[in-house]
């Protein structure tokens, strides 16, 4: 019986041995999938980033379009409307200069409403590409 009890604490302890190898492989086995999961977590953050860079320069193409095609059409409008010529065979008469002020303040005042668009949308952008590439906060607002 001794002999007996002595194989089982043998058998034992090499149980024990090779458990304490297997959770030492798991141990390393989960720091490896830890170590994963933070690159993944990187990776996800970089397609988020260009996902926003692509949104951000597509809407800032947009409202660059638009401001060229408004400061065109005020630039087409006035000039279409009052020529040199005419301004200057008109400049005495005090209807065709209020016509002339009316017109020139009516255009100036909607290309500065668009400006003051323009710029409004443009910080937002920055603020938004700051906390993207800089803060890492991408689409919080």
């Amino acid at each position: 019986m001794i002999l007996t009890f002595g194989g089982a604490c043998r058998k034992a302890a090499e149980l024990k041995r090779k458990l304490n190898a297997q959770i030492g492989e798991l141990n390393a086995q989960i720091t490896a999938a830890g170590r994963l999961d933070k690159r993944f977590h990187y990776f996800d953050g970089l397609k988020k980033l260009a996902k926003t860079l692509t949104a951000e320069a597509s809407g800032l193409l947009d409202i660059t379009k638009e401001f060229r095609s408004k400061l065109e059409s005020t630039q087409k409008e006035l000039s279409q409307d009052f020529t040199d010529e005419e301004i200057d065979d008109q400049l005495g008469d005090e209807d065709f200069m209020n016509d002339f002020a009316e017109s020139l303040f009516e255009a100036l005042d909607s290309l500065g409403k668009k400006c003051d668009e323009v710029i409004a949308d443009c910080l937002a952008r920055k603020k938004r590409l700051t906390d993207a590439l800089i803060w890492d906060k991408i689409g919080e607002e």
